[in-house]
């Protein structure tokens, strides 16, 4: 089955695929029919504007740019969507004749995930911090202080599902990254309940820890802190621009979580409690 993803401006439809082969290059016609996927994934975000067909327009820089959180977020975890990168060729199903093609992003289905993670997607709403793995929800939630992120709601699932095993562990696993410091949509607004001057401003929602319980956290991203600023510039197309303005973004959260009084002012002092 398809996720429940969706962007409020995209102009073409998504759908789900299946098959049996990897591919870099997709042909879409009226049902969406491909043989060369190894596994089901949704379209789940894709170019909003049409541009210069010689070169890689601003708003696929976007789709760019939140595949790159994505990456980010395998490489902290597991417990994390895959995805994958592709040229979506739009087909007048009509006529036969392509219109055209945009990078596009394809997102593992959150049936996949949970079976990767052996357990099972649950729609259930109002989950407390207390119910959910430790580790996992403190990771993730430094994750999303990381890339900027406070467009989400574990309590009402909002850009966040959640996975549920046999013996009764809880995981949330965050997708849906462009209204973020990170990638900074033009269209992306922080919700003005939490005072925000920008996307850029980071955040930190996650539940309250001492500095002696965040340190093992935060040194996990320490070590992946290479790794990280690698992705991006191993981004086809990401532009020279962009690949900066994001490096610097990450660089002054590495910044940020080595400074104890940026520790406490950033992830101590802000903490939430019982859950959102």
């Amino acid at each position: 089955m398809a996720t429940a993803l969706s962007r409020f401006q995209c102009r073409y439809p998504r759908g789900a695929i299946s098959g049996e082969k990897p591919a870099t290059f997709f042909r879409f016609k009226s049902h969406f029919q491909n043989r060369r996927l190894k596994e089901r994934f949704s379209i789940c975000v894709t170019s909003l504007r049409a541009a210069a067909r010689n070169a890689t327009s601003q708003y696929e820089q976007f789709i760019l740019k939140e595949y790159l959180a994505y990456r980010l977020s395998n490489i902290i975890t597991p417990r994390s969507f895959r995805a994958r990168l592709a040229k979506a060729t739009y087909v007048d199903a009509t006529r036969g004749k392509p219109l055209l093609s945009r990078y596009a992003i394809f997102l593992e289905d959150d049936d996949d995930v949970a079976r990767r993670l052996e357990g099972k997607a649950s729609d259930r709403l109002k989950i407390p911090f207390v119910q959910l793995h430790p580790v996992a929800l403190l990771q993730m939630m430094i994750f999303q202080f990381m890339i900027g992120n406070t467009d989400y709601s574990i309590m009402a699932q909002h850009n966040i599902r959640i996975v549920e095993t046999s013996v009764g562990l809880t995981y949330p696993i965050p997708y849906d990254f462009d209204i973020t410091g990170l990638v900074r949509a033009p269209y992306g607004i922080p919700d003005p309940r939490l005072h925000l001057r920008d996307l850029t401003h980071r955040l930190y929602r996650g539940p309250c820890r001492t500095v002696e319980q965040l340190e093992p956290m935060l040194n996990t991203f320490r070590i992946k802190k290479a790794e990280m600023l690698a992705a991006i510039t191993s981004v086809p197309d990401l532009n020279k621009f962009n690949q900066g303005e994001m490096t610097r973004f990450l660089n002054l959260f590495f910044s940020m979580i080595d400074k104890p009084s940026s520790v406490k002012r950033y992830l101590i002092d802000t903490c939430v409690k019982g859950g959102l």
